[in-house]
This record gives structure tokens, sequence and C-alpha cells, in this order.
């Protein structure tokens, strides 16, 4: 069975923020797409100065979708 975006957002939605909730309740999330095993979002950040202390967010958010079952490879970008 395919992975859905809906599984995924469930992942993010487990990624909380420094300064208090997660990448989903704070719609963060933008962009995102499954093709076969490929996963691939944008993490938008309210601001550049936000956005610079939040690599170990990306990587996080990253990791939690590539353990998901029926993910082989993830991409995500951190703007703001």
């Amino acid at each position: 069975m395919a992975i859905t975006d809906k599984e995924i957002m469930a992942a993010l939605a487990r990624i909380n923020l420094p300064d208090g909730g997660d990448l989903v309740s704070r719609d963060m999330v933008r962009a995102l797409g499954v093709e076969g095993g490929s996963a691939r979002f944008i993490i938008e950040a309210e601001s550049p100065e936000m956005a610079a202390g939040m690599e170990p967010v990306r990587a996080a958010a990253e990791k939690a979708v590539a353990a998901l079952a029926g993910i082989g490879s993830v991409s995500v970008l951190l703007t703001a």
C-alpha cells in the first residue's frame, strides 16, 4: 500500500518547534508531494531569523518521514 499525504502529515505533526507548536499546527508545510517511494516538501518559516535556527527541525522532519514504511527517499527544503 502506498504512503499517503495524511500519513506524512501525521508524522510531521509530531515535530515540535522550539517556540511551541508543531510543523502542522503552525501551518509550515508546503508543496507536499509523494511519488512512488519518494516524498518531498518545503518547511516555510515565518521569518529569515526563525529559519536560521530551524536546521535541526528540518533534519528531524526528514528523519521522521524517512522512517515511514514505503518511503525510500525524502527531500526537505527550508525557506522563509
